[in-house]
């Protein structure tokens, strides 16, 4: 299947699997206690960024990624204790999912609630992530390592513009579903290439 979006080509071999919110178990275990954490940034902005902190190398056993988190994301608002619980199941969770090449985003369901809505979610995953990978000036692991550099930055580039593409897509607009699904799914799948890339070592 072939999609272009604003000039990008989308090549999905895959059928895409959205899973409902009401069945992603991090989400409903999460979600409950958010904003009395306090976190300021909605689920799908948070998650987005965790993971672009996880892409860059900051899992769950880095103490400097709350401190990130608190200062960037949540202007500087401390967590109470209930709410450092939440971002450490957040860490853990996603970067379980990360590496086992089973992503699954705070994205509902087409039977949860409209596209526009689905829509925002993504956009909101995609700025957050993008905001998560850029708030450090050096990758934290060295793993795009130096024999494959210029091919492997050839590919970083591509993603991050692949991420960028989706963070500006217009929730008002009136997509195709089945290129709503293409979309997503590629996005998922340029999520964990990121990832892989910054952490070929660990995978080697």
């Amino acid at each position: 299947m072939l999609l272009i979006v604003d000039g990008y080509r989308l090549t999905l071999a895959a059928e895409v699997l959205m899973d409902s919110l009401k069945n992603n178990d991090l989400y409903q275990k999460v979600v409950p206690g958010f904003k009395t954490a306090p976190f300021e940034e909605s689920p799908a902005v948070t998650q987005g960024f965790l993971l672009g902190l996880i892409a860059r190398g900051r899992g769950s056993s880095d103490s400097k990624a709350l401190k990130i988190t608190v200062d960037i994301l949540n202007g500087g608002t401390a967590l109470t204790g209930s709410g450092i619980a939440l971002f450490t199941t957040m860490m853990i969770e996603l970067e379980r999912e990360l590496k086992n090449n089973k992503l699954r985003l705070f994205v509902p369901s087409k039977k949860e609630e409209s596209q526009k809505r689905r829509i925002t979610c993504l956009t909101e995953i995609a700025y957050g992530f993008n905001l998560g990978m850029c708030c450090e000036n050096q990758p934290t692991v060295g793993s795009i390592v130096e024999a494959d550099y210029v091919e492997n930055n050839g590919i970083l580039k591509e993603d991050l513009e692949m991420v960028a593409m989706v963070g500006e897509l217009d929730p008002e607009s009136d997509y195709d579903e089945d290129d709503f699904d293409v979309v997503f799914d590629k996005f998922i799948e340029t999520i964990v290439e990121i990832y892989t890339l910054f952490h070929r070592h660990e995978k080697a």
